[in-house]
């Protein structure tokens, strides 16, 4: 009853079907309401509704065509079906610059609609001894995107044994070396619907969770398809509290309020774990309809806050756009849309960033320390140290911590 409209994309049947059974699994973490769990199995933002849209087909894959079809219907469709959020757990690898690559830009052209775009980076973390960087896929390098890492929790409320799944894809993006992703979320052994008769359903059966009725109605999935709809509910509960919230005032506040893990770095985890009561309180107090260039937040916050838990969560107060950091003194400010021509400050110099003659090169300064050198060299300071030489292609140092 919650489905606004559904299109499929790959048989053209006109009721709701997934035989892969991906989807239904992903569409739970989202807006399942857990009435076949007396509700402990309910979904981020159980209020919502679905507008779905089958891109793959039995055997759990498609065609990047067929997406880029269904992202342009959204683009035609969303005033009529109120879409604000749309979750992407899917992609492929990245062959092309984010510039001339068709995928990213249906992403980029559905953002500048006002319609909150967000991304699984990959599972193409740690793997086989694999350093797992630059293993970010497609559309998750989009800059527009917000692009979710997997967080493992290991199965416990405990916050400081939590960590980056190994799976997790990890920055930064091939070509254009952005710094993906923007943050992590809960993405391992993630309990949601099962599409009965589904292949993932039949072939996976040692996944299977029952419900309350004592038949098997859930199973268990993990990767960063599960932690991308956890953000999507969070995305769709911060609206819900503040309409007015622009796509990147939203992203603002999902990366701000973020918890930042130890000993982690930020191509791995972006801004930190997603931390929804944090992003709540900071996403209520902005008020976007105030001039540019003003403060939009309306009255005295305090960077950190408490779970349900009772654990003290202190927020990370990190912005990630692209290659750049934001000074977190930046995000009080309303600024019109995130985007390449624009600066962060009115001297037209961002915070540690020096763009006089350096043909490209970036400097990043204060706690997190980079610099894009001349042959894409990259230079991580300060705790996640990093050194792309110039010997090799894909020379990495590590210092300090690691």
């Amino acid at each position: 009853s919650r489905t606004r409209a559904y299109k499929d994309f790959v048989s053209g049947a006109p009721l709701p079907v997934d035989n892969c059974g991906h989807g239904t699994h992903v569409a739970g973490i989202v807006a399942g309401s857990g009435l076949r769990s007396n509700g402990l199995y309910a979904g981020i933002a159980p209020d919502v509704d679905i507008v779905a849209l089958r891109v793959l087909d039995d055997n759990c894959s498609g065609n990047t065509s067929d997406v880029i079809d269904a992202l342009e219907w959204i683009a035609r469709h969303h005033e009529i079906y109120k879409i604000k959020v749309v979750n992407i757990s899917l992609g492929h690898a990245v062959l092309e610059s984010i510039f001339s690559d068709p995928f990213v830009q249906a992403v980029e052209r559905l953002s500048r609609k006002g319609i909150a775009i967000v991304t699984a980076a990959g599972n193409k973390g740690v793997v086989d001894g694999n350093s797992g960087y630059g293993g970010v896929g497609v559309p998750c390098n989009a800059p527009s995107a917000i692009c979710v890492g997997s967080l493992d929790t290991l199965g416990t409320p405990d916050l400081t044994d939590d960590r980056v799944a190994e799976s997790s894809s990890r920055g930064p993006t091939r070509f254009d070396l952005l710094a993906k992703p923007d943050l992590v979320a809960p993405g391992v052994n993630i309990v949601s619907l099962a599409a009965i008769g589904s292949r993932l359903f039949v072939e996976n059966e040692h996944l299977r969770v029952p419900g309350a009725s004592g038949k098997p109605e859930y199973f268990t999935l993990s990767g960063t398809s599960m932690a991308s709809p956890v953000v999507a509910g969070a995305a769709a509960l911060l609206l819900r509290d503040n309409h007015a919230l622009s796509v990147h005032a939203l992203k603002i506040s999902l990366q701000f309020t973020a918890r930042l893990l130890p000993l982690t770095d930020v191509l791995s985890q972006g801004a930190g774990a997603l931390n929804i009561p944090g992003a709540l309180t900071l996403a209520d107090a902005i008020n976007p309809n105030v001039p540019r260039g003003t403060n939009w937040i309306q009255h005295r916050l305090t960077a950190g806050n408490r779970d349900a838990s009772g654990n003290t969560i202190n927020w990370s107060r990190r912005n990630i756009y692209g290659d750049r950091f934001v000074r977190p003194s930046y995000a009080e400010l309303h600024l019109f849309r995130w985007d390449d021509d624009i600066v962060w400050a009115y001297d037209g110099i961002a915070d540690g960033i020096d763009w006089a003659n350096q043909a490209g090169n970036i400097v990043w300064g204060n706690d997190d320390n980079i610099v894009w050198g001349n042959g894409d060299n990259i230079v991580w300071g300060n705790d996640d140290n990093i050194v792309w030489g110039n010997q090799a292609d894909d020379n990495i140092v590590w210092g300090n911590d690691e």
